[in-house]
């Protein structure tokens, strides 16, 4: 019931109050769509019902149709004196409701009623009060409503009672309707209970299908809204494709891919997180820290710049008020967004001062009791605990725009959500041990470990067995942990540098787990070797002629869209799929991908030159990276090729090729990452690049080979668009002309990770290696 033209003009308001702010930003993005769903489901329904007439010539057929009733303020005269008295005092906004000479438009086509669909001015609170509605209804033979719109408190809660008290059974869609508070929503839900039915917008859609075939009482979809105000705005209809709505930036671009604003996303997952949180379980996790001499819970996050932040709470302090949902404590909002790496201050550019306050709210799902000492012990000592925390707004408990682990799960919710995708996303960690001489306060630059203030604890070479050998009570160790906190590690070996070692943890269907994974890996593996007289280092660049430490990530997808919805969509089903681009048909049979695959490897690459700010966010980064660092160092991809930025990797088919191969591409690895970044900016911003190909159906440009691989050594390519940058600088500017990842980053996300990252290439870029490896070693 609102038309486009108010819709538009919403973003334009001067300046909203807090409540304003929720129902247009928040509350009614969500349940507009969800109404779109309702109506499009109804009219498909009915479609289908007046079909089945026609081919039965059946009168049963009109018994089981839904009628759709449009509700909206509307007065009949045109100086509005025929409205009520509530609405007269209520202010301009319902005192000058459409009339006559202004009459109502409706929001978009979808909520635009048919010539068949019944539109029903009213001028009250209660669609009962003023219109003829019951009589309407027991025209129409009508014993079931099926109610949504806005507000939940008022309109809606007005109309379910005074339905109920008619005799109607009445259902309430509860995501389908919308308030100016998330409180004032609960609320009014709250008080239909006993008056109405409270289900969700997929609940509805289910009953349904078992409703067509066997109900013989004619419901009714009763469209509750007001036209006075921009009344439904957007989404959330489970397992099919909606659209969230973005947040309204006039002067900043949008992401293309439907992901909601931490706004939405909180308003959309708060009733799930608190009624997945019992008190049970509050005592029972409050035992097993007692049983596991657990005196201290670490409320942890990661910073835009990959820090870790964390607060320890007293396990005794723990109650059940810090459960549902609730802070376990807070921040200051600079600390987790303006700070830059080498000093507590922050950067004027980045728009944050010490002002704001941001909240911690626990994730139960990423608790982990971390050893302090190897299981084998006999010695009971204190162990720590951690749980990873999102960021929430001090007042309004919304997900902050700061958080990038929020950011991570938006993007995650929108790729299912909205395009049927679910990834899967493994992590290969290398770094190198160390032993620290401290009596040597400077190093040298050339190369000799043993003339810097650090030794490796070999010098063995790549997939050698002498580390596994001599370290094989520190990797027992390491593995015993990650087995009490439930981190599998698929395999681990020797790297090309001294004393370097990778291991490639087991892949996760859920990228924000597996990101966990990465942070309680990293402090684990640190812990462990300082306990073993080493040090471990994940700096990128340790040894200026050596290899340096990465963070590759593997990749692939599913597509629920598809009939085999958990299959890796990156498999091509069978050597007869027509849809494969000519960059895969090139290739060699065992070697094709299918055509999302193809096209979400573009995406990656199409916004690389950007990426690598976020996914080796330093200067020394870059010092990793060149021809013959098995990095890549032009943009492009190859399949098993160690010398690009995108490798396709091979693996074990699961679904059998008409073709005797085994072997396919499987996962492609993303190689220009390392342990400076965020991993969950890092994994959000890839995984969204991909996302976009996918959507955009980009093509997959040809792979680097020996031909058009180009003279990189001399700074060349096969074109500039191969070229990448070869410093942060260059990166940070390419980041700063990239609408697509200012869209998915969010304007205040994207304004303080850009100047404090320039502020930190200021401050960095006159340092030596050994300097930055200096202070690496102090802070291992």
């Amino acid at each position: 019931d609102s038309s486009n033209s108010d819709n538009n003009s919403m973003s334009s308001l001067p300046s909203l109050t807090e409540k304003e702010h929720h129902l247009f930003n928040v509350s009614l993005p969500i349940a507009l769509r969800n109404i779109e769903v309702l109506v499009q489901e109804s009219r498909l329904h009915n479609n289908a019902m007046s079909e089945e007439k026609k081919a039965n010539q059946h009168q049963q057929y009109d018994q089981q149709k839904v009628e759709i009733v449009f509700n909206y303020l509307e007065s009949m005269t045109c100086d509005n004196r025929d409205i009520s008295t509530d609405y007269k005092l209520s202010g301009q906004a319902l005192s000058t409701i459409p009339n006559p000479a202004n009459p109502a438009t409706f929001f978009n086509e979808v909520l635009t009623p048919r010539k068949d669909e019944i539109r029903l001015p009213k001028t009250s609170c209660s669609v009962f009060q003023s219109t003829n509605i019951h009589y309407l209804l027991q025209n129409l033979t009508v014993e079931r409503l099926i109610v949504c719109g806005q507000l939940t408190d008022q309109c809606v809660l007005s109309a379910v009672r005074d339905a109920a008290d008619l005799g109607y059974f009445v259902t309430v869609i509860s995501d389908a309707c919308a308030a100016q508070s998330f409180d004032e929503h609960e609320w009014g839900l709250r008080g239909m209970q006993g008056f109405a039915r409270l289900i969700t917008t997929q609940e509805w859609i289910d009953e349904m299908d078992e409703w067509i075939n066997q109900i013989t009482e004619k419901p009714v979809y009763l469209d509750d809204t007001n036209s006075d105000r921009d009344d439904e705005i957007i989404i959330s209809r489970q397992g099919e494709k909606p659209a969230m709505m973005q947040q309204k930036l006039s002067d900043f671009p949008t992401s293309p891919l439907s992901i909601p604003t931490a706004f939405q996303y909180h308003s959309i997952r708060t009733s799930i997180q608190v009624e997945s949180v019992t008190k049970g379980i509050m005592t029972a996790l409050l035992k097993s820290l007692k049983a596991a001499n657990v005196n201290l819970l670490q409320a942890a996050v990661l910073d835009s710049f990959g820090k870790m932040r964390t607060k320890a709470v007293p396990t005794q302090r723990l109650t059940q008020a810090n459960s549902c949902g609730k802070e376990l404590c807070s921040l200051a909002e600079v600390s987790c967004a303006g700070l830059p790496s080498h000093a507590d201050v922050p950067v004027p550019a980045s728009g944050l001062t010490a002002a704001n306050v941001l909240r911690l709210f626990p994730d139960w799902s990423s608790f982990q009791i971390i050893p302090a000492s190897t299981p084998s012990t006999t010695t009971k000592l204190p162990t720590n605990a951690m749980v990873m925390c999102t960021l929430h707004n001090q007042i309004h408990g919304d997900l902050s725009p700061f958080c990038t682990r929020g950011l991570l799960q938006r993007i995650l919710f929108a790729a299912e959500k909205h395009h049927g995708i679910t990834f899967n996303v493994g992590i290969e960690l290398e770094f190198c041990l160390v032993r620290y001489n401290s009596n040597i306060n400077h190093a040298t630059d050339d190369g000799d470990p043993l003339q810097t203030p650090i030794q490796p604890i070999d010098r063995s070479l790549f997939a050698h067995s002498i580390l596994l050998h001599e370290q094989n009570v520190f990797i027992e160790d390491i593995l015993n942990r990650f087995e009490h906190m439930g981190i599998n590690v698929e395999e681990l070996h020797s790297e090309s540098a001294n004393g370097q070692m990778e291991l490639v943890l087991e892949y996760q269907d859920c990228a924000v787990t597996m990101a966990d994974n990465v942070v309680y890996a990293r402090q684990t593996i640190q812990a462990c070797a300082k306990q073993h007289k080493m040090k471990a280092l994940f700096l990128p660049k340790i040894y200026s002629e050596q290899a340096g430490n990465g963070m590759h990530m593997h990749l692939s997808f599913c597509d629920l869209h598809t009939s085999a919805p958990r299959r890796n969509a990156f498999v091509v089903s069978s050597w007869e799929d027509t849809s494969l681009s000519s960059s895969s048909s090139k290739l060699h049979a065992c070697d094709k991908m299918s055509s999302k695959a193809e096209s979400f490897v573009e995406g990656i690459m199409n916004n690389l030159p950007s990426l690598l700010s976020l996914t080796m966010p330093s200067n020394n980064s870059f010092r990793r990276v060149g021809v013959g660092c098995w990095t890549g160092s032009v943009n492009g991809w190859a399949v098993e090729d160690k010398e690009v930025p995108l490798r396709v990797c091979r693996g074990e088919l699961t679904v059998q090729r008409k073709s005797r191969a085994a072997y396919g591409p499987t996962n492609v690895e993303f190689k220009l990452s390392d342990s400076t970044s965020n991993i969950y900016l890092a994994l959000a911003a890839v995984l969204a690049s991909g996302l976009d190909g996918i959507v955009r159906s980009l093509k997959l440009r040809p792979p680097v080979n020996n031909n058009n691989r180009g003279n990189a050594a001399n700074g060349s390519s096969s074109s500039d668009s191969d070229k990448l940058p070869s410093s942060l600088k260059e990166s940070l500017n390419c980041l700063n002309q990239n609408q697509f990842i200012m869209g998915v980053m969010g304007k205040e996300l994207f304004t303080s990770y850009l100047a404090v990252r320039r502020e930190e290439d200021r401050v960095s870029s006159e340092r030596t290696l050994d300097q930055e490896v200096f202070e690496a070693l102090q802070n291992a």
